[in-house]
């Protein structure tokens, strides 16, 4: 008698529950895992990825090209700030986590449900002439792009983002 394996449902695929989770961030991650680097709280682009992206700067205001292929997850991403390191440019956004802690009490088990948000980042990487001009900035506009490099212009293209507060306050008493 053969044993027959049964095959994986067709809702076992990463993309799908990507999809079904609703998190932008998340289905990035799952459509261009092999040129993204995940560490804690930081996905990070592949310089082979970041070439996609397009970048012009005037005085005080910097625009990022996002390919039209990722802008509309890039548009679900509710982006807080921005830094900017010599090689990259982060995109900070902040998620809700949900902890659940149990334990046993008299009358059975307990469940404890804490709700914290937690700041993750994605960074693209950069050529050290436009992190220079990106440090300058104070404000970053996202911009929906053509697959020509073409700027698409209208209601909701753009997103717009203010410079990350990095300087540190020292409490003394």
């Amino acid at each position: 008698m053969n044993i027959a394996n049964p095959s994986l449902p067709s809702l076992y695929k990463p993309a799908v529950y990507a999809s079904l989770c609703s998190r932008a961030d998340v289905t990035i991650f799952v459509a261009l895992q092999n040129d993204i680097n995940l560490s804690d709280g930081c996905m990070t682009f592949s310089p082979a990825i970041s070439n996609f992206f397009g970048f012009k700067s005037d005085n005080t205001q910097c625009h990022i090209g996002i390919p039209d292929e990722l802008w509309s997850k890039f548009s679900q991403i509710n982006f807080q700030s921005f830094s900017v390191t010599t090689n990259y440019l982060s995109l900070h956004y902040h998620v809700d986590e949900e902890h659940v802690n149990s334990y046993r009490t008299a009358i059975g088990i307990e469940k404890e449900i804490h709700l914290s948000g937690k700041e993750l980042i994605i960074r693209l990487p950069l050529r050290k002439k436009n992190s220079i001009e990106i440090q300058a900035c104070v404000v970053l506009h996202l911009h929906h792009m053509s697959s020509t490099g073409e700027v698409i212009e209208g209601e909701n293209q753009q997103i717009s983002i203010t410079k990350k507060h990095m300087e540190k306050l020292d409490y003394e008493r």
